[in-house]
């Protein structure tokens, strides 16, 4: 049994988004978020209250907007509030906690909730004719769905069956432009891509996450603990990957040579058996703007310890150096406070010139505020 300790919430800032279609609500018109989802049409709102709900969510191919009531004013609290586990499936096969496979575009939102419990779905790999097992947390295959706002925490995808790898223990996106942002994906494990498995679309936008103490210790190929790329990928922007641990790769692997270009990141205290290793493979890669332990050659990058305020979600100290050291661009300044003009919006800090990691630049919106360390099983 795992344990999500909670604590107080930062400010949010007023927010409405609605669908054009008909909303839907559980409980109160479908007990089960699938049965809103079957009973769905595209544009329309699937709104969830508070609670736990044990399901494995498959979106079916409709382009619907599944929210908490986070919805409404960006109250962070239904994030923790509002949880989907999908610790009790109907099937040993498919276990991941939410599935998007079948051609859904980037209006499939999900949002606002804590996915946790899942343990990935196995998949034929008809390349290669042998299984996988992929997205403990969320699986996504040849859809492109935008995933944003939630906390992906306590997954896994090492499940001992016929499957060859076992891969992306929070979030596995393969063959998908999905738009992957504002989450905190947390103490998630598997064989490769212990957080996060990305890859084979340059359109996909990876941006304003916290990928911090997941794992890829099991007796596979142990790579990315972090973040496992498997070929080119698209945006991978203003993200803060810290403190995960592999047995090759601590921070990102990379395999097939992959084009990626990484800016305005923190990537940070990740280790391997042997080594802190925060980026392993090959493959044309640009990093720009970006504290990385170890160093690495590129315009704006720096080494140093980027000074986290303990047991926050890797939020920087007033005196981090990664302050104001993002991309100088004005087009991708932090949000200003619209209380106090020229200054950004807590918890970015210094001047408005982008800082790095997941709180800068102008597509963060806040996060829950919880106690972000290793936790393990009781």
């Amino acid at each position: 049994m795992y344990k999500i300790i909670i604590f107080s919430i930062i400010l949010v800032t007023p927010f409405l988004l609605y669908a054009q279609g008909k909303r839907i609500n559980v409980p109160d018109d479908f007990t089960k978020i699938q049965e809103a989802i079957n009973n769905s049409v595209n544009g329309d709102t699937i709104l969830v209250a508070p609670g736990t709900y044990y399901e494995n969510v498959n979106f079916m191919g409709k382009n619907v907007l599944l929210s908490s009531h986070y919805l409404f004013d960006e109250d962070v609290s239904f994030i923790n509030n509002t949880i989907i586990d999908g610790s009790k499936p109907h099937s040993p096969d498919t276990t991941s906690v939410v599935l998007f496979l079948s051609n859904e575009k980037r209006t499939a939102i999900l949002q606002g909730f804590t996915i946790t419990g899942g343990k990935g779905t196995k998949h034929f790999h008809a390349d290669g004719g042998f299984f996988v097992r992929l997205g403990g947390g969320i699986y996504i295959d040849n859809s492109s769905p935008t995933i944003r706002h939630n906390i992906i925490a306590f997954n896994e995808c090492i499940n001992p069956d016929r499957a060859r790898f076992k891969t992306g223990g929070g979030i596995s996106a393969d063959h998908s432009r999905a738009i992957i942002s504002n989450n905190i994906i947390y103490n998630n494990n598997a064989d490769n891509g212990g957080g996060v498995h990305l890859g084979q679309v340059p359109e996909s936008i990876f941006s304003n996450n916290v990928v911090a103490y997941n794992t890829s210790y099991p007796v596979g190929a142990g790579r990315g603990g972090g973040v496992w790329i498997r070929g080119d990928l698209g945006k991978f922007i203003n993200n803060t990957i810290a403190f995960n641990s592999s047995g090759k790769s601590g921070g990102i692997g990379m395999v097939h040579d992959p084009i990626v270009n990484i800016e305005n990141c923190i990537i940070y205290g990740n280790t391997t058996n042997t080594s802190n290793l925060q980026i392993v493979g090959s493959g044309n890669i640009t990093i720009s703007n970006t504290n990385i332990e170890g160093g690495w050659a590129g315009n704006g990058n720096i080494d140093e310890n980027p000074l986290f305020v303990k047991h926050s979600p890797l939020i920087l100290q007033s005196r981090s150096p990664c302050i104001d050291q993002g991309n100088q661009s004005m087009n991708e300044n932090d949000y200003e406070d619209p209380d106090n003009p020229g200054i950004p919006l807590f918890p970015a800090l210094g001047t408005l010139r982008n800082d790095m990691g997941a709180y800068g630049g102008n597509q963060y919106k806040f996060l829950p505020y919880i106690n972000l360390v290793k936790t393990t099983k009781n």
